[in-house]
């Protein structure tokens, strides 16, 4: 089982790119969503390197904090973590790459893209 702790925190605020360290699958990444948010209540230490991770790293935001609904399928799973694909992944990079530029994104019938649009830095 995973163990997250405020020094696992502040070690990964000094990589690249903080989402390395949460799990894509779905029951580890509620697991650590749900340690993170244990460990954010602990103590404003803890709390503010959360903050930091979050703004320093959007895809770490989104793994860790934001939720997807999808009506269409059934009650009880119709609002699941946000968990990106590798494809999003890649968009989302590109999008946050590009703050000043017109980008081109593929028609899709899922609006996560407009979000990822919306927080460009």
């Amino acid at each position: 089982m995973l163990t997250v702790s405020d020094t696992d925190i502040a070690r990964a605020l000094d990589k690249e790119s903080l989402y390395s360290i949460v799990p894509t699958e779905l029951h580890a990444n509620l697991n650590f969503r749900r340690q993170i948010i244990e460990l954010g209540s602990s103590s404003e230490e803890a709390a503010r390197d959360i903050w930091c991770a979050c703004s320093r790293d959007p895809l770490w935001y989104f793994s860790c904090f934001a939720w997807s609904f999808n009506p269409k399928l059934p009650d009880g799973m119709k609002s699941l973590p946000f968990i990106p694909y590798e494809f999003q992944v890649k968009a989302l990079h590109e999008i946050w790459e590009t703050p000043d530029d017109d980008i081109v994104i593929e028609k899709s019938t899922r609006a996560w893209h407009y979000l990822a649009c919306a927080l460009r830095r």
